[in-house]
């Protein structure tokens, strides 16, 4: 199983065009406060920002879709990012017993299969931040296997990004595959 571990993210990660063309369709959170897609230095015209309740990718959501076909049909875009963020008062309601609790039933069923892992963590705040981490991830995975994802990356190099914006440092990590961290155990199964 592939795993990850976190990169702050530079302001040139994704470089900028300097043309007025979206290139980057960026998933965040409606919960997120804050503009997080300021992190990376880029015109307001190359991101189409599209957000969902804890970041969710859903093949049920009529908008997330839509805003996929959009994004990766006409607009062609050459970068998915996916973002959650620390503190996330959606991804930690997980276990309320509300109709919001059926939207994150993903992250409901990742903190399960985490969660001997989660609660040796020395703090709830230690266990909120994987909890993020481990969603974000999990969000790009389900991206990675969809079908237009898979053509647009063969056909024109599309890249699909996992990131966490750190309000508290005002900058965002990148979830890079293949770190030495044993996070990801259990989320293929989950997929």
């Amino acid at each position: 199983m592939e795993s990850f571990h976190t990169e702050v993210v530079d302001s040139h990660f994704i470089p900028s065009l300097r043309k007025p063309k979206a290139q980057i369709l960026w998933i965040g959170c409606s919960d997120s406060g804050w503009a997080e897609t300021r992190t990376l230095d880029l015109l307001p015209e190359e991101i189409i920002v599209h957000r969902s309740p804890g970041d969710l990718v859903s093949n049920n959501d009529l908008s997330t879709l839509s805003t996929l076909e959009y994004a990766l049909g006409i607009l062609q875009v050459t970068h998915i990012v996916i973002c959650g963020h620390y503190n996330c008062r959606l991804v930690n309601t997980h276990t309320d017993s509300s109709p919001l609790c059926e939207w994150l039933s993903d992250v409901n069923a990742i903190y399960n299969a985490h969660k001997p892992e989660l609660d040796s963590l020395p703090s709830s705040t230690a266990r909120d931040r994987r909890l993020v981490e481990l969603h974000v991830w999990a969000q790009t995975q389900v991206l990675l296997a969809r079908p237009d994802i898979i053509k647009a990356q063969a056909e024109r190099g599309l890249q699909v990004h996992g990131f966490v914006y750190d309000d508290a440092k005002d900058e965002c990590v990148d979830l890079v595959a293949g770190g030495s961290c044993k996070l990801t155990r259990g989320i293929m199964s989950l997929l």
